[in-house]
């Protein structure tokens, strides 16, 4: 009897699976589970930390084709588990919630696939560079601690 028990049990599991693994979460539930933790729920990061604001500055690190690739090598990203389309929405998210309306390119899956896909050897030079490159454009960028 336990035996049968046992194989209900497993096929009840293995019927649901799909639709457990296919549980799909808004941008904004997306970006509380896996960005509020280090980003804030108003999205004013740690400085000192080196996690940046998003306020103010979001719209330069949409701008760029090198800032908008470092935005998908960031530890938070790559570590995120989010398909490539639900990355697209968390990003698309931060923009809408803390940018200037209509002052960026919303980012695609296709787009998301495509960066991330490229190699980044050092996230922290490409950092820097993207720093410069956005100072020079005329963009404010928050201070970054690290060497």
């Amino acid at each position: 009897m336990q035996r049968w028990q046992s194989w209900v049990v497993a096929m009840g599991l293995s019927l649901a699976a799909p639709v457990l693994s296919a549980q799909e979460y808004s941008a904004s539930v997306n970006y509380q589970l896996r960005c509020a933790g280090c980003h804030g729920q108003d999205g004013m990061g740690v400085p000192a930390g080196g996690i940046p604001p998003f306020p103010k500055y979001v719209d330069g690190f949409f701008s760029t084709e090198n800032s908008r690739l470092y935005l998908m090598h960031v530890p938070g990203i790559n570590g995120a588990s989010l398909t490539d389309r639900e990355i697209a929405a968390v990003m698309n998210y931060v923009g809408e919630r803390w940018g200037e309306p209509g002052a960026r390119k919303p980012f695609t899956a296709e787009e998301v696939t495509a960066l991330r896909a490229r190699p980044v050897e050092d996230v922290v030079a490409l950092r820097r560079d993207v720093t410069e490159e956005l100072n020079l454009a005329g963009y404010e960028v928050p201070d970054y601690p690290w060497p």
